[in-house]
């Protein structure tokens, strides 16, 4: 962060968050002064300056935006983790690109409690929890179009040809 935009000045590092600011930052609208030192004055509050809560909303939109093509990687089922294909990679085409079934979420969501995963429970605990909704883990790498179709818009911009690579190039992804 930088306190002055047009300076190539002084750079400040945003610091590290645990859930609860991230769930107070859930609850908070409000609009950012550049003063990343000022205590906050919101209802609800939020008990952090507002590099916190900036750094906050970064993670919330990180998480919730970022999107890749589909088939570049595997995930595994035991583990969960994403793994990078091989030569098996699968590179969609300019054209294949402007579908949403073509794209899927790199990150997992950030649940309402802050955390990435759900917290693990006993049976026990679920029998009395019934009231409350219990959190899922997102998944990552789920599609673009089962999870949230509606409210995202793919489009061609520019150049609409296809693009064609010549020699050995060509060979590499042929």
């Amino acid at each position: 962060m930088n306190e002055n935009p047009t300076n190539a000045g002084d750079w400040y590092e945003l610091p590290p968050l645990d859930n609860t600011l991230i769930v107070q930052a859930q609850k908070v609208k409000r609009i950012i002064s550049g003063d990343y030192n000022l205590k906050l004055d919101t209802n609800p509050s939020f008990d952090g300056p507002e590099k916190s809560f900036l750094r906050a909303q970064i993670a919330r939109i990180t998480h919730s935006t970022t999107l890749m093509p589909d088939g570049l990687y595997d995930k595994d089922e035991e583990s969960g983790n994403c793994t990078e294909k091989g030569d098996d990679k699968e590179f969609k085409s300019t054209q294949d690109l402007v579908n949403p079934e073509n794209w899927v979420f790199s990150r997992p969501g950030i649940l309402p409690s802050g955390n990435l995963k759900a917290k693990e429970t006993t049976e026990e605990e679920e029998e009395g929890e019934n009231k409350e909704a219990k959190e899922v883990t997102m998944e990552r790498l789920v599609k673009l179009e089962a999870q949230d179709k509606e409210n995202w818009k793919i489009s061609l911009a520019g150049l609409s040809d296809t693009h064609k690579l010549q020699g050995a190039e060509a060979k590499e992804f042929n």
